[in-house]
């Protein structure tokens, strides 16, 4: 059951008119990096998998933020020099 599923179940069984559900479609990943050299970030679920989020970047300050669409919960981040 999706997430949505189980708040739509969830109040007709308890019989609660009155409910407020958050939902976290953007989280924003901060990169201490080195300006100039090339990275990729990367997304997992279980810490084994991981699938490239974009392409790689190359930094141009010590600090890089990139918004990823995040709809479920329990995702993981890394990054990595490419060189």
């Amino acid at each position: 059951m999706t997430d949505k599923e189980v708040r739509q179940l969830y109040s007709v069984e308890t019989h609660y008119l009155n409910t407020l559900a958050v939902t976290v479609k953007t989280v924003q990943v901060d990169m201490f990096v080195t300006p100039g050299k090339q990275y990729q970030l990367e997304a997992s679920r279980d810490l084994l998998q991981w699938t490239p989020v974009g392409i790689p970047f190359t930094a141009t300050s010590p600090l890089v933020s990139q918004d990823v669409d995040s709809t479920e919960t329990g995702m993981f981040f890394r990054f990595h020099e490419v060189f």
